[in-house]
């Protein structure tokens, strides 16, 4: 059982509702609570980078340290001084603290003390002195002169308070959250609707899809995936009407041929016993019309088991050369009897002996049904004709009417179960009625090619190969 579910639409809402806050929260976080920190930690980073570059460049050539320190202060706005052991200045630009000044002795042994403690030759913190107006980044280096007494090298960058900053910011994101969470829910509206609508369409025809409704057709929705699905079901609409007419066709089809044979067996066998009973000869006439009706319904039950079993794959084929123009001669000598009684022409036009590759018993089944559709379909004349031709590498069997024809698009569904192009159902001369299904099986399963040839007017030629086998082709 399916727990609880919310719509599509109220999903996207949701999701992205959640991540224009996720956004909003975080801009918050970065330009709010740890602007302040952030913002000392850039500095501290910032003139750090510059008095390592002041050390380097004194360390390549220490007189012009001079030079160096101006330079600093004037171009990066950085206040720099270099001391004795003893706190006073040597020299410098802009120096922060003088021996004299409130603490001024205090700061610079702190710094001292920095230095001796920490496990480079410079530091860089963050100066929250009571004596100073703002806080300050601070750099500290030590310094080796030519005496050989240490220098003390320290830059100083005031940190700009930033609480007006912050404000500012406040009602800069205020305006920010309330116009992205706007847009957030105006284009979730916006993606929801579009995305929705084409998958409640679909939903809406697949409810009458499954109800039944086989002709119903799924529209597209702009997206690729939407598309694929649409295409999808339209497809399997498309197969299951076509299987559902072929199902009602056969049962209808199958309904009839079934009770004709019944309807005369019963009528024959109460002929017998009211009638002709003490007749012998009214009661083998009678007889014999019940044992050719009973042969059609043996017929017709066989010829739907061996296509089950050929569409299910539980027949297998067993190829070996054969003489085609043997087998074909066989299948045309069942038919004499129509020839005998019903005045029917058999023209055969297969001289000589050609060894072809597959299943005999099969070849055999499928140019006998190909005979009696040609049987049932052949015009007044009463013609079929079966020939062979050599086609390269493969023998070509041509199994030919002279009736109606058969049109273009009727020449694919032929095939099918009990397809007939008129809808007007007869009963047949000779066969089943699924007889080209089985065909269309049997060389299905042999892999060769088959068809029809017919210009929808006059006349019908079915066709298919097999290969031949020469000496030394390797086909055995």
């Amino acid at each position: 059982m399916a727990g609880k579910t919310v719509d599509l639409k109220r999903k996207l809402w949701m999701y992205f509702g959640l991540f224009a806050i996720i956004i909003v929260v975080i801009l918050w976080l970065m330009q709010i609570l740890l602007l302040n920190s952030f913002y000392e930690t850039m500095k501290v980073s910032e003139i750090s980078r510059s008095g390592k570059r002041i050390v380097r460049e004194y360390n390549q050539d220490n007189s012009r340290l001079t030079d160096i320190v101006m330079k600093a202060h004037f171009e990066e706005g950085l206040s720099v001084g270099v001391y004795d052991s003893n706190g006073f200045p040597l020299f410098g630009a802009d120096i922060v603290f003088y021996p004299g000044s409130p603490n001024s002795t205090q700061f610079f042994s702190e710094i001292v003390s920095k230095l001796n403690n920490s496990p480079g030759d410079s530091v860089s913190f963050v100066s929250s002195d009571s004596s100073q107006r703002y806080n300050s980044a601070i750099f500290a280096a030590k310094l080796k002169s030519d005496s050989g007494m240490p220098l003390y090298l320290c830059l100083t960058s005031p940190l700009s308070p930033t609480n007006s900053t912050t404000q500012v910011l406040k009602v800069q994101l205020i305006i920010v959250t309330f116009i992205s969470l706007l847009i957030a829910f105006a284009l979730s509206y916006f993606i929801a609707r579009n995305l929705v609508s084409p998958i409640a369409n679909i939903t809406k025809n697949a409810s009458s899809f499954a109800n039944g409704n086989y002709s119903v057709r799924f529209g597209y929705g702009g997206y690729t995936e939407i598309n694929q699905l649409a295409d999808v079901l339209n497809h399997a609409a498309a197969e299951l009407e076509k299987t559902d007419t072929l199902r009602r066709d056969l049962l209808a089809n199958v309904s009839h041929d079934l009770r004709t044979p019944i309807t005369i067996i019963r009528s024959y066998a109460e002929m017998i016993k009211d009638i002709s009973g003490d007749n012998p000869e009214k009661r083998n006439e009678h007889t014999t019309v019940i044992m050719n009706e009973s042969d059609h319904l043996s017929s017709l039950v066989t010829d739907i088991l061996d296509l089950s079993k050929m569409e299910s794959g539980v027949i297998k084929i067993d190829k070996k050369p054969f003489d085609i123009c043997d087998t074909v001669l066989k299948s045309v000598n069942s038919f004499n009897v129509f020839a005998q009684k019903e005045g029917y022409t058999f023209n055969v036009n297969c001289e000589g002996s050609c060894t072809v590759l597959g299943d005999e018993s099969r070849i055999r089944q499928v140019i006998y049904n190909l005979i009696s559709n040609a049987v049932n379909y052949t015009g007044d004349d009463k013609t079929i004709k079966v020939n062979t031709e050599v086609r390269g590498n493969f023998i070509r069997v041509n199994v030919i009417d002279t009736g109606k024809g058969i049109s273009p698009e009727d020449q694919t569904l032929v095939w099918d179960r009990y397809y007939k192009s008129s809808s007007s159902h007869h009963r047949m001369q000779v066969g089943t009625g699924i007889g080209l299904s089985i065909v269309k099986n049997v060389l299905l399963m042999h892999k060769t090619n088959f068809g029809i040839i017919s210009d929808g007017k006059t006349g019908s030629t079915f066709w298919f190969e097999l290969p031949i086998i020469t000496e030394g082709s390797g086909n055995l």
